[in-house]
């Protein structure tokens, strides 16, 4: 069967559930509007899409979400030309997959009448503001309006969904490329045998500016001599901010001090396995950034991140721990929870954790045991085809 997957990233969500396709022996075409540098996935030919950009700054709420929706749109006459190309090429798939964050998935059943659309229910990452949140949710809705079936990640996903769809939704369980994503396949991270590494994970302006997270960041440089902090930065705006933010520091202290991003799949595997601590400092992230988080533990890296965000986590590895017949409370303490007082404590909280070696050993085996048995992608990928192609039989009939 000919399968195009539509999504914003590349490989992102839909990267096991591609490769299994491909095991199967689906031809598979991965189209996005961004992808991981020097990373393919074997068997998966891509085609990049061409993304809108955003014009101008918007000046009100009401502004921001016209602009977003109007960028959804122009994104999917983009897209349009590019499956137009496809069909021209003799591709014709007989079943999509897309996200329903990608505005190009707005084109897809008017480019591709004969296939079966099956869309994933996802919401904007969690460095949107509340208007593009907003938009997202429309978006969202006019995808599912399109789609023959849906699926989601999270149970908080398929209950935004129109009731009608909701009740044949199916929840899909996730998947790590746990052999990927290890420390026996890490190579060593630049700078990172000379002593400590505290990696930070910067996803939106409000992080990088965040007074709080600098503070810790001080006192760490100040207070650790062989410490290095390297902040991973999600794109240029957030990169700036933050450069612009590490000039209050002392210059001895910005020599340790490494402000980045991280498009190459395999320098942020490498970090994340090297990494003393890597923190993700916004609640958002149990959630929205569950990926990044799940692909973070699987390579053993000791997570610190706000009580929000950790409770969330260890409860959605809980709840497969149960489905598969073992105690939830088993995903309990696997993280480091900063705490939500002063920055004094906070510290205090991260600093303690870094001068026990013995509780970060035992941490890094713990995070990456508890991916291996609830999320491997040898087990979970599978799972998630046959759940679309029943999907995909389903709308046949």
């Amino acid at each position: 069967m000919r399968i195009l997957f539509c999504a914003d990233t590349f490989p992102g969500r839909f990267g096991p559930l591609a490769s299994a396709c491909v095991a199967a022996g689906h031809e598979v075409i991965f189209a996005s509007h961004y992808g991981r540098r020097d990373f393919s996935l074997p068997g998966v030919r891509r085609v990049l899409l061409k993304p809108a950009r955003r014009r101008s700054l918007p000046e009100s709420p009401e502004e921001a979400a016209r602009q977003e929706l109007s960028r959804a749109l122009t994104t999917a006459r983009y897209a349009a030309e590019a499956f137009s190309l496809l069909q021209k090429n003799g591709f014709e798939p007989e079943l999509v997959v897309f996200s329903s964050t990608s505005g190009a998935a707005l084109s897809l059943s008017r480019a591709f009448p004969q296939a079966v659309l099956v869309g994933c229910a996802e919401g904007l990452s969690f460095r949107s503001s509340r208007e593009e949140a907003e938009a997202a949710r429309l978006r969202l809705r006019a995808c599912a309006a399109q789609a023959h079936a849906c699926f989601a990640f999270s149970q908080e996903r398929l209950d935004e969904l129109p009731p009608l769809l909701r009740r044949q939704a199916r929840l899909l369980p996730p998947a790590v490329d746990t052999a990927f994503f290890s420390p026996q396949a890490a190579a060593p991270f630049e700078g990172s045998a000379s002593g400590e590494l505290v990696s930070v994970d910067l996803r939106s302006l409000p992080a990088a500016s965040s007074r709080a997270l600098w503070n810790i960041c001080a006192g760490l440089l100040a207070r650790r001599p062989q410490c290095r902090v390297l902040m991973n930065c999600a794109d240029a705006a957030v990169m700036e901010k933050a450069d612009s933010m590490a000039q209050i520091l002392p210059p001895e202290w910005r020599e340790r001090l490494c402000i980045r991003d991280f498009a190459n799949l395999h320098e942020w595997r490498d970090m994340l396995a090297s990494s003393t601590l890597h923190i993700f400092p916004e609640a958002a992230c149990g959630s929205s950034a569950m990926p990044e988080v799940l692909e973070a533990m699987s390579c053993g890296a000791v997570l610190a991140a706000p009580e929000a965000a950790v409770k969330l986590v260890e409860g959605f590895l809980g709840d497969i721990l149960e489905k598969n017949g073992s105690d939830k409370a088993e995903a309990e303490g696997a993280l480091l929870r900063i705490p939500a007082t002063n920055v004094e404590e906070q510290f205090a909280a991260v600093n303690s954790l870094l001068d026990s070696r013995k509780r970060l050993d035992a941490l890094k085996v713990r995070a990456r045991s508890l991916i291996v048995r609830t999320c491997a992608q040898e087990d979970a990928a599978p799972r998630q085809l046959e759940s679309v192609l029943e999907l995909f039989r389903a709308c046949e009939l």
